[in-house]
């Protein structure tokens, strides 16, 4: 653990991914809620005037944006991890995410309460990097999991 704190702390790198990361997700955040608000506001459940379908396209066309920017810092990010080679590396990656997603999570909860917004729209930003990483694991066990036994078989 000692080490995870001592590399997180050199790692300008991550500290600056995470940096970014948060602030997408905070700006995602504030797009969402207002559009939400927006909706409940002017109670937007039949027809809608043309102004309103704008801005609320608008509002669509940043948050998705936003959300290619998200998948596209994370997989660079993944990709650097990946191509160091470094197994403590990979490992802190998979930690700090996993963490980060957690606590990522929570906020927008607690946004969807104070604000009595839906939940699901201010959290959509995380699915995909938590599904990427996920998969990741998935992959590291199983490459863990290969070079163990075979090098258990070849000895």
């Amino acid at each position: 653990m000692r080490q995870l704190i001592h590399d997180f702390k050199g790692n300008k790198l991550l500290n600056l991914y995470l940096i970014f990361f948060s602030l997408i997700n905070l700006i995602y955040t504030y797009f969402q809620v207002s559009k939400s608000l927006y909706i409940q506001r002017y109670s937007l459940r039949g027809t809608i005037e043309k102004y309103q379908f704008e801005y609320l396209s608008n509002i669509t066309k940043i948050t998705n944006f936003l959300e290619l920017l998200i998948i596209l810092i994370y997989l660079i990010y993944l990709i650097r991890a990946i191509m160091k080679k470094d197994k403590t590396d990979i490992r802190h990656f998979l930690i700090i995410n996993f963490s980060f997603f957690i606590v990522l999570t929570s906020i927008s909860y607690l946004v969807s309460v104070i604000f009595s917004v839906s939940f699901l729209p201010l959290a959509m930003l995380l699915y995909a990097p938590l599904a990427i990483t996920f998969i990741f694991l998935i992959y590291s066990i199983i490459k863990m999991l290969y070079k163990k036994i075979f090098t258990n078989f070849i000895s």
